[in-house]
């Protein structure tokens, strides 16, 4: 797990802030999603400060100031609370891990390969109640 104090914002604030207007998520998360976990896990870019990350987002189009002001407002810090007290409270320290319904999780680690991860998924979201 992370070591206390790590700064979650550093890691989900970018999903968090396209969350924060609903509309406009769709889009930008579209757009930037595929890009950003690229940068993360395939080149292995160091986005771990807050200058980092704005410039990687502003090269794929976002408003660095839209961005800075997101990233620091209320709502993008409870949310980002939110997420890292789910994580510590699963006790989770690996990724990808999947919790469907707020209370199913799995992931390869727990399933062993991608495939089951995928019959898990169907299976649990299948057990959730009609929305």
């Amino acid at each position: 797990m992370p070591e206390e104090g790590f700064d979650y914002r550093l890691v989900d604030s970018p999903l968090v802030v396209a969350d924060a207007s609903k509309v406009e998520a769709m889009v930008i998360l579209e757009r930037m999603h595929g890009p950003l976990f690229d940068a993360i896990h395939a080149e292995r870019k160091p986005l771990f400060d807050l200058p980092a990350l704005e410039v990687l987002l502003v090269s794929l189009g976002a408003d660095g100031e839209a961005f800075r002001e997101a990233y620091a407002s209320f709502g993008v810090d409870i949310k980002v609370r939110q997420a890292a007290e789910t994580v510590r409270r699963l006790k989770r320290d690996r990724v990808p891990a999947l919790l469907v319904g707020g209370r199913h999780l799995t992931g390869p680690a727990m399933t062993g390969i991608r495939e089951r991860t995928t019959q898990a998924l169907d299976l649990l979201v299948g057990q959730l109640p009609n929305l």
